[in-house]
């Protein structure tokens, strides 16, 4: 559990966290900390395969990590290559990690169920000179990669393919592991240990700097409190790292290749009696609307932490209710910070709903009016700012996003909008930008505007947000201006998006037509107008299909 308080300068108009006394040596290899805490308790078993039962200990790990990194060695990796993994969750992956951290390769995680053209952005920013991939994107990934001229090495991950090696090939033994030393960094405030994801104004993901610096950083804010955790999270994704990362402390982590449904929650947590779970809200709504919850045996859990999107109070008030022993904390972050910014304590989630908490150690905010560019005092909106102790690193290759969200000061731009209470609790009431999340994805709406609108049906298009309390989600919807005389319907123009984009885009918020878009006097499209209509129609579609 985190360590929060909020302090407010009332001069300065920031609010604080607890002071952080953590010291992060420059030259500190990330990997030599993570390798140190491996040789504690190395009997203790720290990662399961939930599909498989199969574990690893904190031993295995260590020796598995040290022969990835003399195996990449000898391959030709070095520090001015990157890794790029398109891969489900396995337990090599781990080790594959600590491995490319100790001879100090950056990584770049994606996830498999990225469309192509993301997949293929990421690969011409990133270039890596090795490629870890599941069998079943092998081929559209080579294809991207032949058609940037990226010269890489390919390695499969979950099974054996004609003419790539298995990532298995790289836990041979050398006969050098006692020998093993990691490799210098110059610099570990500026030494890239994971190129993470983000998504950008221009509907593709930024690519992420996360330094050895700021992770050591992290790990040693955290408490070594032993339990074992579950989340659904692949590496693309923070707490899919911090997954992995744990199983250098005393935490055991339970993954699984698939994703997430709630009878996988279930199963897991009765067979491990998973303690601490980690969850997006529509994950926990999912599993306590399930048949299942009412007989299933949830008393091992302690502890769940849902992040990445609004927290309805019923749902919290719900869980407490379905398991009264758990505490349920509210985290608010992103992976520009590397996670968590501020959280809520154990009782704060019931005490004070749709706040995020109060600030995490070494975090600082300020609030910036968006018509003013003042900073805000007490109770006062605006845009929030977040400063973390390690500076930041920025996007990778892309300096002029770096320059437009990070001010002179080191402080991010979030996006979004929030206040603080005389209390020091944040509280989130929107975003400045388009970008709207549905399940684990950011969904740029222009995207999906601009596909539909090569129909020759359409006029006219706004995609927005819709929420649905009763699966705790958003979803993308649509509001469309057909051109006269038309004869499209909801569904033709659902299939555009279902036929060109991946599931988790397709619009199940909706199809609805309109004679004319809410427009400015200028022109534009007014979204919040335009998600007024589309929620109003979701909610008729509701009522009707309940009757």
């Amino acid at each position: 559990m985190y360590v929060v308080n909020t302090y407010f300068d009332a001069v300065d108009k920031v609010w604080s966290g607890r002071n952080s006394d953590i010291v992060v040596d420059k030259h500190e290899n990330l990997g030599t900390f993570l390798l140190e805490n491996l040789n504690s308790h190395p009997e203790l078993v720290t990662q399961i395969n939930g599909d498989t039962g199969e574990t690893l200990t904190k031993s295995e790990i260590r020796s598995r990590s040290i022969r990835c990194a003399q195996n990449l060695t000898k391959l030709g990796c070095t520090q001015d290559d990157r890794i790029g993994i398109v891969a489900r969750n396995h337990h090599n992956l781990t080790p594959l990690f600590f491995g490319a951290l100790c001879i100090g390769t950056p990584i770049s995680p994606m996830d498999v169920r990225m469309d192509k053209d993301v997949i293929a952005k990421i690969l011409e920013r990133v270039r890596p000179s090795f490629i870890f991939c599941d069998t079943d994107v092998l081929e559209s990934v080579k294809k991207i990669v032949n058609g940037n001229g990226i010269s890489a090495k390919f390695f499969t991950v979950n099974g054996s393919d004609n003419g790539c090696d298995s990532i298995d090939s790289l836990i041979n033994e050398t006969g050098e592991e006692d020998s093993f030393v990691c490799s210098k960094i110059d610099d570990a405030f500026s030494h890239v240990a994971v190129i993470a994801c983000s998504s950008g104004s221009t509907g593709f993901p930024k690519s992420i700097s996360l330094s050895h610096a700021l992770y050591s950083f992290v790990l040693k804010r955290q408490n070594s409190s032993e339990h074992t955790s579950l989340n659904f999270s692949s590496m693309n994704w923070v707490s899919g790292v911090f997954s992995k990362l744990n199983s250098a402390l005393k935490r055991k982590h339970i993954f699984t290749k698939h994703p997430f449904s709630p009878d996988l929650f279930f199963d897991f947590v009765e067979k491990y009696k998973v303690q601490v779970f980690t969850a997006l809200p529509y994950q926990m709504q999912a599993i306590l609307t399930s048949e299942r919850c009412k007989s299933a045996d949830l008393s091992s859990l302690s502890m769940c932490c849902l992040a990445g999107n609004t927290v309805p109070p019923i749902l919290v008030k719900t869980m407490k209710k379905v398991i009264p022993k758990c505490i349920v904390l509210t985290i608010y972050g992103m992976s520009e910070t590397c996670g968590a910014v501020s959280c809520t304590m154990p009782t704060e989630s019931e005490e004070c709903p749709h706040s995020c908490g109060r600030l995490i150690t070494g975090a600082k905010i300020k609030i910036i009016n968006q018509e003013t560019d003042e900073k805000c005092g007490i109770g006062e909106v605006g845009e929030i700012c977040i400063k973390i102790p390690i500076p930041p690193m920025g996007y990778y290759k892309d300096e002029a996003a770096t320059r437009n969200a990070y001010d002179n000061e080191g402080y991010f731009s979030s996006g979004d909008l929030g206040y603080f209470n005389e209390t020091g609790r944040l509280y989130i009431i929107g975003r400045k930008i388009e970008i709207f999340r549905s399940r684990e994805f950011d969904i740029w709406p222009g995207e999906l505007e601009n596909i539909i609108l090569k129909h020759s049906a359409i006029r006219d298009v706004s995609v927005v947000n819709v929420y649905d309390d009763d699966i705790v989600l958003e979803l993308p919807a649509a509001v469309v201006v057909k051109k006269e005389d038309s004869s499209i319907t909801a569904d033709d123009v659902y299939a555009i998006v279902a036929d060109q984009l991946a599931s988790y885009k397709r619009l199940d918020g909706g199809v609805y037509f309109v004679d004319e878009l809410p427009m400015t006097p200028s022109g534009k499209t007014i979204r919040s107008k335009a998600k007024e209509i589309a929620q109003n129609f979701y909610q008729q579609r509701k009522l009707s299909q309940k009757s």
